[in-house]
């Protein structure tokens, strides 16, 4: 799995660096360059990244697979978007560093929801600051939901 990241993180840098560097000459991404938004540019270019390495990576594992699969019989069951959290769920803190993360960056999404509201002014990277913040907290209460559904003790 570490050579996958590796993988992953070469393609994504190997995408993500000439749209940073030279946004200014590709005409392609006038979006963020009007804009003059740093944050979305690389947000745009990191989407980009995730998308080619992660088409790479389906297309390796279909090669490799399907000879070996060929013959193996379908099934009709389906692997739940909950079963595919749990694994997840076993690799992240305890609850309570859990819980303590989650109060973290609930706080410090009211504040930058407040800044950006309070601010009178649309600025594209503190919206999607706080709009990133707000995923993470989302992100956080989800892997606590699924921790403690397959927890042993409650503190574990």
């Amino acid at each position: 799995m570490w050579r996958h990241m590796a993988a992953f993180m070469a393609v994504a840098m190997a995408v993500g660096a000439p749209l940073i560097l030279g946004r200014r000459q590709l005409g392609f991404w006038l979006a963020p360059m009007l804009w003059n938004s740093v944050v979305l540019t690389i947000l745009l270019s990191s989407i980009v990244g995730a998308i080619i390495a992660g088409a790479l990576f389906n297309g390796y594992r279909w090669w490799t697979l399907r000879p070996l699969l060929v013959d193996v019989p379908r099934t009709t069951e389906r692997i739940t978007w909950a079963e595919l959290l749990r694994p997840w769920a076993g690799v992240v803190p305890p609850i309570r560093e859990l819980i303590f993360s989650a109060i973290l960056l609930a706080i410090l999404f009211a504040l930058a929801a407040y800044l950006t509201l309070a601010s009178g002014r649309w600025d594209i990277d503190e919206l999607i600051g706080t709009l990133l913040i707000g995923l993470m907290v989302a992100y956080c209460l989800v892997l606590l939901n699924a921790k403690r559904k397959t927890t042993a003790g409650p503190w574990s």
